[in-house]
């Protein structure tokens, strides 16, 4: 019981971790986490946060008493899978998540959206760090979109 109260705690900490970093969100907005870590039997290359479902959908659910998200962004399993990507735009708001570097960027130049959108984390597995990376993967995001537009 000790081992299911922790893991319980530990992805309540993921969420508030970031609500509290952000209480509010954009009308677009996209999460990042990265890991160096993989979970539940993924394949090495597949690392996620130690979660049994995906954290897009968590993040869209833990939102979505303050923010009111519109239902059409929760219609089927999108970013509901352990290891979903993507983006939704409906009704004015738009959601996604991301766990690679190059979906990420994908997911912006697609939308039309600029860094200034992205809420990014990392988490360590082996020392159970979780941090806000957003204002140098930022200036990565920019750096790299200027570079693809040469």
């Amino acid at each position: 019981m000790d081992k299911l109260k922790e893991l319980g705690d530990q992805r309540r900490s993921f969420l508030t971790t970031v609500k509290n970093a952000y209480p509010s969100l954009w009308k677009y907005s996209v999460f990042y986490v990265e890991s160096d870590s993989a979970y539940y039997g993924m394949p090495t290359e597949e690392t996620n946060l130690p979660v049994q479902s995906g954290f897009g959908r968590m993040l869209m659910v833990w939102y979505q008493e303050k923010e009111k998200l519109p239902g059409c962004l929760f219609e089927g399993v999108f970013l509901h899978d352990l290891i979903a990507e993507g983006y939704r735009n409906c009704e004015g708001r738009g959601f996604g998540y991301a766990r690679k570097y190059e979906t990420l960027l994908r997911i912006l130049k697609d939308n039309k959206l600029d860094s200034d959108n992205v809420i990014a984390y990392s988490w360590n597995g082996k020392t159970k760090e979780f941090w806000n990376i957003t204002g140098e993967l930022r200036m990565k995001i920019n750096k790299d979109l200027k570079a693809a537009a040469l």
